[in-house]
């Protein structure tokens, strides 16, 4: 016969003797003997094989992470093509995974980002712990100091492996494609110290997996919690992955997907706290809270979410109640444990684990996290769950016993239908026996189907164990059916109620009111704009903000609305606007108003689309705009004193401004282009038309005649040296044929020349004649289609 020793191929425990001339210690002999084994087998080649192979799955899960984060986060703003990009990110996000956060450096400023990457973590305790399961037997003769010991080492030297591939890892500006001077690094001690944790937590779970410890209430509370989590981890967890890529995949970003393997369990713990009423919450320094709740997600269709929670509380009770020692009365001392633990693992989660939390010092914060109800809210839908437990088997073993064997497995049903098995081979729960369960009886033959149901099971037990339940009456049952039924339509009904009052509100959104708006805007329809959101100006400035003005306006373009901030009463609004091809934003405060009927929101927006403009002409007193004709001041116009002009306000736009038709004045047409943020001005300058010049000409000829004809030659515009009443002659040799000067609002003439002649003197009997030539100056105005020409003084 073979030593069953001789093929052990670990160190042998070396025997301890007690020395008496030695110090009294304070570890048991059993646990000096554990440490004094463990060190010649961390040294031997199965311990150092075991630390290799737990270092690396945890080297391994890090830079998965770090290259799944590396393609999804910076391969969209930077360039992949550099060897020391790949490699700066990769390690950087691998040290963040693994390390709850980075810190980032802005400017000479520091910003500390924490975030928990719960899928990596999770992926790191679960191989660490299948590690430590599949490796138990290595641990024999080492008592609890020592597997603690060993636990320690892994961990630590795991953590330090990962500390000090990752610690001077960086990624920055130059490699995201970035302006100004960014770099982002781990956080070394951060990636240590939750290294350690990890490994510590998953050695310790695989090791007791392995062990199978005597059961305990404290031990079936975690498994039970354990389970129900799992269940929310599955069915949420499949539902959040395929939501979000499908909205990724439809904004152009299918490569962020990469990045949901590393966030998974964030991404699944806020839509199972949606689910139970819980909330997501968006935080800034200065601003309001945001609070996102299931029915915001997805235009109302997140609240689907709380169906499907509804529905997994009754699969849950299922599944835990009979994993539970069936009792012919309800249990109530074992149903507080699920919840307090499920409380305590949402506090956890809430305040450290699932919020992406950013601080810039003295700068202020941001961060999204749970809300702080939600650990509340999971954990009443947990204990509800437990008190379920207590009856759900039972009812639903009597409705259909395949349909409990399907939500709770054939094991489980069969164990709790006859207890456990009395096989004394620790592996025997795992080995799947055949069970017969006895099935509901039936009224007809037609219900034979179901009157016999087979199902794997552990080993048969003894005689005097456990009876099935009683198979409910048919007659009870067809009216528990229909009264379930009943209840889940209501349940239906009030579901889609609610369901579609979240679709409605999300139409109803602080978008859709800015939409409205931009879209009357967009359409010309000025008075429908000024209807819904009062311009707030006196009446004189809005003589633009009419159909009128905006005819043959050329006007915006509306693009993407979408909301940057939204709180319970007050949101702010981005619209994406376009005028001429030209692109720009412009942000609006939207304030919520009482709700319809009491359910539906409303939205109002106070805050018009207006910018100033101011008009003028250099002659006229009215402009045109469009089909409007807008009256000018005199003395305040762009031309300064004597001009024309106004101040008003106009929607935005480019408009064309154009002088009132006239036979005396010619203008050209001006833009006026308006948009948010730029004061707009327009001025119109007119010229003189062939028939103005003709009229002007005419009244200077006119006027050079009575300034040869007495007694008008008497007149200030007339020359001084005609301005004489002894006169031999006076006559007009020569008239003007046009001007020096021409414009709407003066004049200078050619020289005219008038002929004058003394009349004789006693020293001067025959005085030579004289010409005297002469302009005339004056301005012009129109008045009632006339022209009327002022003449100034002459002075010479």
């Amino acid at each position: 016969m073979t030593d069953a020793t001789s093929d052990d191929q670990r160190p042998s425990h070396p025997t301890v003797s007690p020395d008496p001339a030695a110090a009294p210690s304070v570890l048991s002999p059993e646990s000096a003997e554990s440490l004094a084994t463990l060190m010649p087998w961390l040294r031997s080649p199965a311990g150092l094989t075991r630390l290799g192979v737990v270092t690396a799955a945890v080297l391994a899960t890090a830079l998965v992470s770090g290259v799944l984060y590396t393609i999804a986060l910076v391969a969209p703003v930077g360039d992949l093509a550099s060897a020391g990009t790949v490699f700066g990110g990769v390690l950087t996000f691998a040290g963040m995974a693994l390390g709850a956060g980075i810190s980032v450096g802005v400017f000479g400023s520091t910003v500390s980002a924490t975030v928990f990457s719960l899928g990596s973590l999770l992926a790191t305790w679960a191989a660490v712990h299948v590690l430590t399961r599949r490796s138990t037997s290595h641990e024999r003769g080492l008592a609890a100091i020592g597997r603690g010991a060993r636990t320690a080492v892994e961990a630590v030297v795991a953590a330090t492996a990962l500390t000090v591939l990752t610690a001077f890892a960086s990624v920055g500006a130059a490699e995201l494609d970035l302006f100004g001077e960014f770099s982002a690094r781990p956080r070394w001690f951060t990636t240590w110290l939750v290294t350690v944790l990890v490994v510590v937590v998953g050695a310790s779970t695989g090791r007791r997996a392995a062990t199978r410890p005597r059961p305990n209430a404290i031990a079936a509370a975690l498994r039970e919690a354990v389970r129900l989590h799992a269940l929310w981890l599955v069915v949420f967890g499949a539902v959040a992955v395929v939501a979000t890529a499908i909205a990724l995949i439809r904004d152009d970003q299918a490569i962020t997907l990469l990045a949901i393997p590393p966030l998974v369990g964030n991404l699944v713990a806020a839509v199972v706290a949606m689910g139970h009423l819980g909330a997501v919450t968006l935080s800034e320094s200065g601003t309001s809270t945001q609070i996102g709740w299931a029915w915001d997600l997805a235009g109302g269709h997140g609240a689907w979410l709380i169906a499907l929670a509804a529905v997994l509380f009754a699969v849950a009770a299922v599944r835990l109640g009979v994993r539970r020692e069936r009792s012919s009365v309800p249990v109530w001392s074992r149903t507080w444990q699920l919840p307090t633990i499920t409380l305590f693992i949402w506090i956890l989660l809430a305040a450290l684990a699932t919020g992406i939390r950013m601080s810039a010092g003295g700068f202020g914060h941001a961060g999204i996290g749970l809300a702080w109800w939600t650990p509340f809210t999971v954990a009443i839908a947990a204990g509800l769950i437990s008190v379920g437990a207590e009856f759900a088997p039972a009812v639903a073993y009597a409705l259909s016993p395949r349909l409990t064997a399907l939500l709770a497995g054939s094991t489980a049903t069969a164990r709790w239908l006859h207890g456990p098995s009395t096989s004394t081979d620790p592996d025997a729960g795992d080995v799947e026996n055949t069970a017969v369960l006895p099935a509901a009886a039936a009224e007809s033959p037609a219900a034979d189907s179901e009157s016999t149901v087979v199902l794997p099971t552990a080993a048969q037990p003894p005689s005097g164990t456990a009876t099935a339940p009683e198979p409910m009456d048919p007659r009870t049952k067809r009216r528990l059916v229909i009264g379930a039924g009943v209840v889940a339509g209501v349940a239906l009904l009030i579901a889609g109620f609610f369901a579609t009052v979240s679709i409605l509100n999300s139409q109803r959104s602080p978008a859709g009111v800015v939409e409205e708006y931009l879209t009357l805007l967009a359409d010309g329809d000025a008075e429908g704009a000024g209807s819904m959101v009062d311009p707030g100006i006196a009446s004189g400035q809005r003589v633009l903000l009419n159909d009128e003005a905006m005819n043959g306006a050329t006007l915006l373009e509306v693009g993407e609305v979408r909301v940057d901030d939204r709180g319970s009463d007050s949101a702010t609004v981005t619209a994406t606007l376009s005028l001429d091809g030209e692109r720009f934003e412009h942000t609006f405060e939207v304030r919520g108003g009482e709700k319809r009927f009491g359910l539906l929101d409303t939205w109002r927006l106070d805050e018009p689309l207006l910018v100033p403009v101011m008009l003028g002409s250099d002659s006229q007193d009215s402009v045109r705009v469009g089909d409007a004709e807008v009256a000018l001041d005199e003395s305040s116009g762009l031309f300064g004193s004597g001009e024309y002009g106004a101040e008003l306000y106009a929607y935005p736009g480019i408009y064309e401004v154009t002088a009132p038709e006239s036979d005396y004045v010619s203008t050209e047409p001006v833009t006026l282009r308006v948009l948010p943020g730029v004061a707009a001005e327009a001025a119109v300058t007119a010229e003189p038309s062939d028939a103005l010049r003709e009229a002007v000409l005419d009244e200077v000829r006119a006027r050079v005649e009575q300034c040869a004809t007495p007694p008008t030659n008497m007149d200030d515009v007339c020359p001084y040296a005609v301005r004489d009443t002894d006169l031999a002659e006076l006559t007009v040799t020569t008239q003007p044929e046009g001007f020096e000067m021409l414009e709407l609002g003066g004049f200078r003439s050619e020289e005219a020349v008038i002929t004058i002649r003394p009349n004789p003197r006693p020293f001067d009997e025959d005085p030579e004649p004289e010409e005297i030539e002469f302009s005339l100056d004056g301005s012009i105005s129109i008045e009632d289609g006339e022209v009327i020409v002022d003449f100034d003084d002459t002075w010479w």
